[in-house]
């Protein structure tokens, strides 16, 4: 009988799994360093780190452990600093010699002033250390709860204020967490109750079943439950912007001309830049630019022509119709541009002192010769683009020597296939021209993209920018958007390009002049925007609108197709959305079913029966999780009295009155430490009027003090067992 009391309550093995997520949950201390600080060699202190934990567990001598660890520690900081050999043990002089310079760093608190090699020194001591206090927590104390909140709070935070994406991280930390804290009170519990485990490894694993099931269910129905949207600004980009902290991925929204590196959150800005005075809302142009480098966009070439009195280039056939209009552009003070933001289709530019001088680059950038622009007179035709012809348009010939479109279907080499093949995949159902370039419009107005202006991440080296948009991120703004319809279009060798402006902007207030009411529209920096232009034989460069939110600013008409004119007009008209709004605008809708094909919207049809059959299957799961949990008790009392009609040996009899000392407990009828098993079971049988409780605990006593291994009065056992189980719970 001593012998048993002496003999281990939880196996060995129960601890070390206990031991090793708690290890687990360290290293996801350990694994974001390397991105968000200058740590280099991160796989040496992951290896001095299991090391640590090793030996920790391992029940060897106090001192051994010690030299084990801080041998340890010299062949690490050996590996990284010292290339002579380790036998030489000059270096160790040397690390002793750099610590002792470093106590005088510490006592005047200059931590700027560490070397490497003493930082590496502190982090492999600190791992150390972390060794011992993870033991303590999961396996002594059985008290790891604070520093699982502490990784769930540093896990946070890292994605929050740094590039980290702890998408992963956090579904991890959740799973590690909840299966050591179920464990833990496993154990705590088979202490407490002196209840030991005398079966065999593989079914003392059963025990653990019933914990990973639950932790496995809920990490599968979080992960497959649908988000909701922030409800919260993000705060990075606003405490960054009034610290004035520059950040290469994060910038104000505005117009800017280098756009070689793309990506990147956006802080909003609503400054005015220009006030324009014109009859009609639209696009206001500034450049083009025709070179996708995997990265951003640059221009092929520089300055090609000085020209006075006339615009040298069009964006549309003369013979398409349209209207002749004129208007005033007035840049804000201090917001000037060495650039002209015009209309389609500018004609003639007059300045205020009535100089016309001005140059024109490949980008299609106009500029004057010297200093910048604050108000100039605009002289321009507002094209309406025809839908029957641009229907009939067949696929212009890239060689043509009429166009020289071959620069508008570059792209680079390296360019991910996957792009081309979801091109492919989006047009194949469209067999004109016009079709397919509508349809991959189109389809980022689902197949869940979103618009936002934070948490837009920056492509790494080995990164696409219109790779990552389209299969891993599907949220950004205008850039992401018009970039990544221009790619798919020049993978199918339809010739486009990139286009830079502003929308129309907000009217504020109406003007007559010659008998003619101009609008005056307030353009600020949030109407930054950038759009795409397709090429038509016979008709020109398009544009098209990918961006959600927003609605295409260029007019259109049909002479062949019913289209309600008001439509029309109101598509023409209708005030476009900020850079934040989430909703494309109804009238735009309207316009796009008469010129697209009616399956174009289909797949936004099916979303709804699976989000309802989803919130079904969540609703039942939850529901039905609800009521196994409030009749957990009856449901393991059932399991067990099925389990002993089964296999009525003396295992399977200790269990059942093991249960039967869980229902009384948890039925206000607590043993007292003091009181003897038979004086228990005397109290039971006076308070349910029965003798069931002291005949069970007769025989639990016979098998378990005198070795029965055989159990003669099953019947009796049964019955005795379900009358005291009835009266119980009943």
């Amino acid at each position: 009988m001593t012998k048993q009391v002496n003999q281990p309550i939880v196996p060995r093995w129960y601890s070390a799994v206990l031991y090793f997520l708690g290890f687990l949950l360290f290293l996801e201390w350990l694994y974001p360093l390397q991105q968000v600080t200058d740590t280099q060699d991160m796989h040496v202190f992951l290896i001095y780190a299991v090391f640590c934990f090793l030996i920790t567990f391992v029940q060897i001598n106090g001192f051994l452990k010690f030299l084990l660890k801080s041998a340890g520690i010299l062949f690490a900081l050996h590996y990284v600093f010292f290339d002579d050999s380790i036998f030489h043990f000059v270096w160790i002089g040397e690390i002793i010699e750099d610590a002792l310079q470093h106590m005088s760093f510490i006592y005047q608190r200059q931590w700027a002033m560490f070397s490497p090699l003493f930082r590496s020194l502190l982090f492999l001591v600190l791992i150390w250390l972390m060794s011992y206090l993870v033991h303590y927590w999961f396996v002594y104390a059985k008290k790891m709860l604070v520093f699982i909140l502490l990784t769930f709070s540093y896990i946070a935070v890292l994605d929050t204020f740094m590039t980290y994406d702890a998408q992963w991280a956090i579904v991890r930390v959740f799973i590690f967490s909840f299966t050591a804290l179920g464990m833990g009170h496993l154990i705590k519990e088979m202490e407490r109750e002196g209840f030991r485990l005398s079966l065999p490894v593989k079914k003392q694993f059963k025990w653990l079943i019933p914990i990973i099931t639950v932790v496995m269910f809920s990490t599968l129905l979080g992960y497959a439950a649908p988000k909701w949207e922030a409800k919260w600004e993000d705060p990075v980009p606003y405490l960054k912007d009034v610290a004035g902290i520059n950040d290469h991925s994060i910038k104000k929204v505005g117009y800017g001309d280098d756009d070689s590196r793309l990506g990147g959150d956006f802080v909003e800005d609503d400054t005015p830049v220009f006030k324009a005075t014109v009859q009609d809302k639209q696009y206001w142009r500034v450049e083009t630019k025709d070179v996708y480098t995997g990265k951003g966009w640059i221009k092929s070439s520089s300055l090609t022509s000085i020209m006075e009195d006339v615009v040298p280039f069009s964006t549309f056939n003369p013979e398409i119709e349209s209207e002749r209009m004129e208007g005033v552009v007035a840049f804000e003070p201090g917001m000037e541009f060495k650039k002209l933001v015009y209309p389609y289709d500018l004609i003639d530019v007059k300045r205020e002192d009535g100089d016309h001088v001005y140059f024109v680059d490949e980008a299609e950038a106009i500029r004057i010769e010297e200093g910048e622009i604050d108000k100039y007179e605009l002289t321009y035709l507002q094209p309406s683009y025809p839908l029957d012809d641009l229907k009939q348009s067949n696929k212009p010939d890239l060689h043509s020597e009429d166009y020289n479109l071959e620069q508008f279907i570059q792209l680079p080499e390296e360019l991910p296939s996957r792009i081309r093949e979801l091109a492919l995949e989006i047009t194949e159902p469209y067999d004109t021209y016009y079709d397919q370039v509508k349809a991959i419009e189109q389809y980022f107005n689902q197949n869940g993209f979103v618009y936002q202006t934070s948490h837009i991440p920056v492509p790494g080296e080995d990164e696409d920018y219109v790779d990552q948009f389209l299969f891993d991120t599907k949220a950004g703004y205008c850039d992401n958007y018009s970039t990544s319809m221009v790619v798919m279009l020049r993978t199918l060798d339809i010739p486009a390009r990139w286009v830079k402006g502003f929308t129309g902007g907000e009217e504020i207030d109406t003007v007559t002049k010659d008998g003619k009411t101009y609008r005056v529209f307030e353009v600020t920096n949030m109407n930054a925007h950038s759009w795409v232009e397709v090429f038509f034989p016979n008709i020109g460069w398009v544009p098209f609108e990918p961006t959600q939110g927003f609605s295409n600013l260029a007019n259109f008409h049909t002479e062949t197709e019913a289209v309600d004119e008001d439509i029309l007009e109101a598509e023409s008209e209708q005030p476009e959305l900020n850079d934040e709004s989430d909703e494309q605008n109804d009238l735009e809708e309207q316009l796009e079913d008469t010129s697209m094909p009616a399956e174009s919207n289909q797949k936004t049809k099916t979303k709804w029966p699976m989000r309802i059959i989803l919130g079904t299957l969540i609703t039942i799961a939850i529901v039905g999780g609800i009521i196994i949990y409030r009749k957990r008790l009856y449901l393991e009392t059932l399991w067990i009295e099925k389990r002993w009609e089964r296999n009525q040996d003396t295992q399977a009899f200790q269990d059942l009155y093991h249960q039967l000392l869980k229902v009384l407990e948890l039925n206000d009828q607590d043993k007292a430490s003091h009181d003897t098993l038979r004086e228990y079971a005397r109290q039971v049988d006076m308070r349910y009027d029965t003798d069931a409780m002291g005949k069970l605990t007769v025989m639990y006593e016979h098998v378990l003090y005198r070795g029965n291994n055989n159990i003669d009065e099953t019947e009796e056992v049964t019955q005795l067992w379900k009358d005291l189980i009835k009266r119980i719970m009943g």
